[in-house]
């Protein structure tokens, strides 16, 4: 079994300060894969080479409806 964890970014820090916290969380549990919740578009790439080895960084299904759905408004 694969152990995961999961963070999501606060509000005025950068995808790599969340990342740094999950992984120092994370040591004690041996997570091989942790997520990093990013807030906005665009910030899963921006930094993805400074995320700790085992981090990936992704949006939230949120982002992807409300921008479907202000689509439909149009």
């Amino acid at each position: 079994m694969i152990t995961t964890r999961l963070r999501v970014q606060r509000s005025g820090e950068t995808l790599s300060e969340a990342a740094q916290k999950l992984a120092r969380a994370s040591i004690g549990k041996q997570a091989k894969i942790m997520f990093v919740i990013a807030l906005a578009h665009g910030g899963c790439l921006e930094f993805a080479e400074e995320l700790p080895p085992g981090a990936i960084a992704i949006e939230p299904p949120a982002l992807g409806i409300g921008e479907y759905l202000d689509n439909l408004k149009s």
